[in-house]
């Protein structure tokens, strides 16, 4: 059986790695290539036009390459917590429109998979019984969760709609890893990474006692990819599943910053500092174990991905591609 595959985002981390994993984690996969251009993700009206266009190519190409079935990964969107309400509507907009794309291209009148990226952190902020696994009732506390759960509703609406399609809804914990986008005020790991590879402190308005659950990203596309395949070997599954994504060993930042500290043998330039409301719309501890469509426990310790990750910017400095900032803050 062969898929041909679209990843939507492969510029981002997420994106980033699942290209790399595809190969391995769909057999007989194919990855399709636009040749719309780079999206045009700030200009909505734009971006969409694009994403029209290139669904069009899609089904087009799952046709004429006589394809047994199609895979579409939505891994888009550049909000954080703490993005305005306006901004992130402008990204549910933007899904909402490729969706009616997807259905316009006659796509799925053909067996296909549809994976959307969305936020464990964002959805469940405000859960109060932990572990947190996908039993536990949703309880956003941020503009950011409440938009993830909207992109969410769209695709279980959408997919309702299409008895041939098998959606997976994919709740990520804290990705991590090389290839994040470090002039956004996001990814605790990469911000206290470059912020020790440019000897430059790191503004952290958070408690340092404040749980999270990372994940590599490689491990985290490789565990995407190995649920796509379960839900594809299936006979009778659901047509919607909700997964969460996590590594499954929540640490507190201050605990990261002892590792990280290890590695660098030196102690990190943290600035640890309350910012009025900064604690409002990020919980406190969030604690993940997933209980839909086992994939076994992500390989790559934290120890080992913050060296790797430092790796990876130490290499960029010395190419000359780590700028300095006045100023850094992060959040997670």
């Amino acid at each position: 059986m062969t898929t041909l595959a679209w990843i939507v985002g492969r510029g981002g981390l997420l994106g980033k790695g699942l290209v790399r994993a595809l190969s391995q984690g769909l057999p007989a996969a194919r990855l399709f290539e636009p040749s719309v251009g780079p999206i045009q993700w700030h200009a909505p009206e734009a971006a969409a036009t694009q994403l029209a266009l290139a669904a069009g190519h899609f089904a087009a190409a799952v046709k004429e390459g006589a394809h047994d079935s199609w895979t579409v990964l939505w891994a888009a969107g550049a909000g954080v917590v703490g993005t305005t309400a306006a901004e992130l509507q402008k990204e549910t907009v933007t899904l909402s429109r490729f969706l009616h794309s997807v259905e316009a291209s006659d796509l799925c009148a053909r067996p296909g998979r549809f994976f959307l990226a969305s936020s464990a952190g964002g959805v469940y902020g405000g859960a109060r019984v932990l572990p947190i696994t996908e039993q536990t009732a949703t309880a956003p506390i941020s503009d950011y969760g409440l938009a993830k759960l909207a992109q969410e509703q769209l695709v279980v609406n959408w997919s309702q709609r299409h008895e041939g399609v098998r959606a997976l809804i994919g709740r990520v914990s804290n990705v991590y890893g090389p290839g994040q986008r470090l002039d956004k005020p996001q990814g605790f790991l990469s911000q206290i990474c470059r912020s020790a590879v440019l000897r430059q402190p790191v503004h952290v308005f958070v408690p340092l006692d404040t749980i999270r659950d990372f994940i590599y990203v490689d491990d985290c596309a490789q565990s995407i990819l190995s649920a796509l395949r379960l839900t594809m070997a299936e006979q009778n599954a659901p047509r919607l599943r909700i997964k969460i994504f996590a590594r499954e060993e929540a640490v507190s930042l201050g605990y990261v910053l002892s590792l990280h500290a290890r590695i660098l043998k030196r102690p990190a330039q943290v600035i640890s500092a309350r910012r009025p409301g900064s604690q409002a719309q990020q919980a406190l501890g969030l604690k993940f174990r997933s209980i839909v469509l086992p994939t076994g426990l992500a390989p790559t310790g934290l120890m080992d991905g913050l060296a790797r990750l430092m790796a990876h910017l130490e290499l960029l400095h010395q190419q000359g591609r780590l700028r300095r900032k006045p100023d850094r803050s992060c959040s997670i």
